[in-house]
């Protein structure tokens, strides 16, 4: 896990203002090589072999090639059988990675497996081209400025090279209003974008020309022979392959309970960790008493991280910074101490598991259970009765049949404090097309349930909920590992999953079925959704909302009515809701950036 910069000109002291904003994610060392064309800058958190032997940019002298690599890659073993070479514990994923990219070329991604953002240059065709890996847990932000490219694991970054007056992206703001955060390659800041999961950029530096594919999924994603408990312990595996100690985020789940069963099976000494709310009730707190007695029966070290409303309150406003992008996540705040406790200024770890991904792989959530309701009327009633039955009775026009208009249905934001209606977005076909190539790239079934569930892979899972997480955890120099998002393991449980009847797959009940008598009924028989959530019923009281009209109160904006925000705060003494943290984002990042929002 590193931060990743560059420029496609020569332009050391731009990238080393790059490096240097992005110090939290290098500790063990910085980077910067001028190539006369284009410039590479690095931040190096070592995770894997020799810290000596981890340094980037990495260049060899029989070689035009050049890489910065931020993330991990896990299938070191075939790529070192690959070489014919014997794999080495001292030696780190990206001397491999390097070795096979001068072995094949452009084709080299083709062959990895992991998670990650990278960048490759070639001094002779001078073209540099930018990855990010299906399962997009590692950000990469790009933007082309005075006809350079510029790019970088974080958009703070971007904003040291020659944007004194940055503006407003109205795409970017009016999608994070309709979902809580932006979904796409859209960020708050236009001309500023991200690089979408599966998403190759190729940079022509000679004709300063770009072109945009996707990466093409191969046939080593597949884990054929392997049963369902196989392939998920394999990927455990595969991911506790680190040089330094790894801990688990536990909470009362399937998803975590799964990883600690699966890493105890691997006789691994991992540390859990659970939060519990000071001040919450005993329903808050239900999850540290099932973590504790899980823990207990697996024979693991267990850490409670007391949280209280101080921390909540104390963070909002810089956590909301750290992220970058609108984020409307209620427990943001809390995130970013459970960050800093088990990171740099606490504990010490730099790797952390967890379960994020398992809900969007065994149908987790309980909005999917309205999908699959969706799907029988689908078979009775055409669409367009559907969609007229629905509007007679609440007064909104749903075309049930699009997966990406159904998907915004789910998980969208009732209303908005706009000046504007931002809702026209979801009608621009030529808005929608990002999702619409990573549904054909990756459906393996038409069923709407399974087709919403990839958007939230592509959408929420790498750009809310991985996005959140990196941005957090590497502010303290922690990398966050998620085995259930693995490309293998997606494409080995998709296969199955694709082939079963809607009733055998709903509220993860394969896997359920998987663990039951490995797991306690607590966890396996429990179907309540686990989710990991700030009390703030219990925690909201008049100084929490004094903060709240303090941030808002006054603020003036082209786009967002301010004064309505206000009055929605002021208006009662209880939680104003979820959608006020996302207008707090907000704030914050108009502040960070001097944006007019």
């Amino acid at each position: 896990m590193c931060g990743i910069s560059g420029v496609t000109y020569s332009g050391r002291g731009d990238v080393q203002g790059m490096v240097d904003t992005m110090q939290h994610r290098g500790p063990d060392g910085s980077e910067v090589l001028d190539f006369g064309n284009v410039t590479l800058g690095h931040n190096l958190l070592s995770i894997r072999g020799n810290p000596s032997r981890g340094k980037q940019p990495v260049i060899a002298e029989n070689s035009a090639w050049s890489l910065v690599f931020n993330g991990e890659i896990y299938n070191t073993k075939k790529l070192a059988l690959d070489l014919g070479v014997l794999e080495d514990e001292q030696r780190p994923d990206t001397e491999l990675l390097y070795e096979i990219i001068c072995k094949y070329g452009w084709n080299f991604i083709e062959r990895v497996e992991g998670m990650y953002a990278l960048a490759v240059y070639n001094r002779e065709q001078d073209k540099l081209c930018l990855y990010r890996d299906y399962s997009g847990q590692k950000p990469l932000y790009y933007a082309i400025h005075n006809g350079e490219l510029l790019f970088a694991s974080e958009i703070k970054a971007l904003m040291t090279v020659g944007f004194s007056n940055p503006r407003v992206d109205p795409d970017g703001l009016n999608w994070s209003v309709l979902c809580g955060y932006i979904p796409n390659e859209h960020t708050i800041i236009k001309d500023v974008r991200k690089v979408l999961p599966g998403q190759k950029i190729e940079w022509n530096n000679k004709n300063k020309e770009i072109k945009y594919s996707r990466l093409t999924i191969s046939k080593i994603e597949q884990q054929e022979g392997l049963g369902l408990r196989d392939s998920i312990r394999k990927s455990v595996r595969e991911h506790l392959v680190s040089s330094h100690p790894v801990a688990l985020n536990l909470s009362g789940g399937m998803d975590s309970a799964v990883l600690l069963y699966e890493i105890s099976q691997c006789d691994y000494p991992v540390v859990a960790y659970t939060s519990s709310y000071e001040g919450a009730s005993g329903e808050a707190n239900e999850e540290l008493r099932l973590a504790k007695k899980l823990a207990r029966r697996m024979g693991v070290e267990h850490r409670e991280i007391r949280l209280c409303k101080q921390d909540y309150w104390e963070n909002f406003y810089r956590s909301h910074q750290t992220i970058e992008e609108p984020n409307g996540n209620i427990a943001i705040p809390l995130y970013s101490q459970v960050a800093r406790l088990q990171g740099c200024e606490g504990d010490g770890y730099r790797v952390v598991f967890t379960g994020c991904g398992g809900d969007e792989l065994f149908y987790g959530y309980d909005y999917y259970e309205q999908n699959f309701r969706i799907d029988q009327w689908l078979r009775f009633l055409p669409s367009p009765v559907l969609s007229l039955l629905y509007r007679m009775r609440h007064g909104r026009n749903i075309d049930f049949k699009d997966p990406l208009v159904r998907w915004n249905f789910n998980r969208g934001y009732a209303h908005h404090f706009l000046n504007a209606n931002p809702e026209g977005i979801l009608t621009t076909k030529n808005k929608l097309q990002w999702a619409q190539d990573y549904l054909m790239a990756n459906a393996n079934s038409q069923e709407g349930a399974y087709q919403g569930m990839l958007m939230d892979r592509c959408a929420w899972l790498a750009n809310e909920n991985f996005m959140r997480m990196n941005k957090l955890f590497m502010n303290y120099s922690v990398e966050t590992r998620s085995p259930f998002a693995h490309g293998p393991l997606r494409a080995a449980v998709d296969k199955i999953l694709c082939a079963m009847s809607p009733e055998a797959k709903r509220k993860k009940k394969i896997l359920r079925e998987l663990y039951t008598g490995l797991l306690p009924d607590s966890i396996t028989k429990r179907k309540r959704k686990v989710g990991w959530h700030a009390p703030l019923k219990e925690w909201y009281n008049s100084n929490a909302k004094d903060f709240l009209m303090s941030m808002f109160a006054g603020r003036k904006g082209n786009w967002v009515n301010w004064e309505k925000v206000t009055a929605h705060v002021n208006a009662k003494n209880e939680w104003p809701g979820k959608i006020i943290h996302l207008y707090g984002s907000l704030a914050a990042i108009s502040d960070l950036y001097k944006l007019d929002i």
